[in-house]
């Protein structure tokens, strides 16, 4: 791991209450993504996504641990994910009550619809103005994709792609697409929804066992799991040490 792109990521990173109050605030197009011990890994290699997006939130409970482990001079952190055990419930609730024009992107085709009908049945006056699969063939579908949006007349973008894709699809929205204000990325949560709005189970929720649970259900998380999260561990422990002894001053 590049400790020199992880350190320019932290950075970017931001609280919770700093997601909440930027989506009610924000005026100016502004581009939020989520991190973990492994989509942290691959932006690392990417400098440049790094630099491109506003903010960044750290969605994972290990990431959360070692990070105000090794930062107790910066304000802490609480875990904050794009999905209903945490800010999609704020994001939609104030989307809903003010009447702001949703775009989603991502998942496979055959999830996006069902993913629509389940959140729509929480939130039946959602306005969602335009959606489509994370899919695409070529790059006319993508331009097709962001005039669609610009028709749409959506403001906030969600995507849904996996990282790097999502982070470079929403930076290619807001250069394209006039009319989006808020541009976020949400990971795996349009997926999870079309399998179930409740998506959790209340006792992993409650315990912060939702890896465990996503763990059980999906290969691709085992595989992670096992091997890119102790190689986490291990690179941010050596990155935090050497971080700590460049700040301490010289006798």
């Amino acid at each position: 791991m590049n400790f020199t792109n992880l350190q320019l990521l932290e950075q970017r990173i931001c609280t919770k209450e700093h997601f909440i109050a930027l989506m009610q605030q924000s005026t100016e197009p502004v581009t939020t993504s989520f991190v973990n011990p492994f989509s942290a890994k691959v932006l690392t290699q990417q400098p440049e996504l790094i630099q491109s997006i506003d903010h960044f939130y750290v969605d994972g409970g290990l990431y959360v641990k070692l990070y105000n482990l090794f930062n107790r001079k910066k304000p802490k952190l609480n875990r904050c994910s794009f999905d209903f055990s945490s800010v999609a419930t704020d994001f939609f609730n104030y989307c809903q009550s003010t009447g702001i024009k949703i775009a989603l992107v991502g998942a496979k085709d055959s999830e996006i619809d069902a993913a629509i009908n389940n959140i729509q049945q929480r939130y039946p006056k959602l306005n969602i103005a335009y959606s489509r699969h994370g899919y695409f063939n070529d790059e006319q579908q993508r331009q097709q994709c962001f005039a669609d949006i610009t028709a749409s007349g959506a403001t906030a973008l969600i995507c849904g792609m996996g990282t790097p894709h999502q982070e470079k699809f929403i930076l290619a929205a807001r250069q394209a697409c006039p009319t989006l204000r808020f541009l976020t990325t949400c990971g795996g949560f349009l997926t999870q929804s079309a399998l179930d709005i409740d998506y959790w189970h209340p006792v992993m929720n409650r315990l912060g066992l939702r890896w465990l649970q996503r763990a059980v259900q999906h290969s691709h998380v085992r595989d992670r799991i096992l091997r890119d999260y102790p190689l986490f561990i291990w690179h941010y422990l050596i990155y935090a040490l050497r971080h700590r002894n460049k700040q301490r001053p010289s006798a």
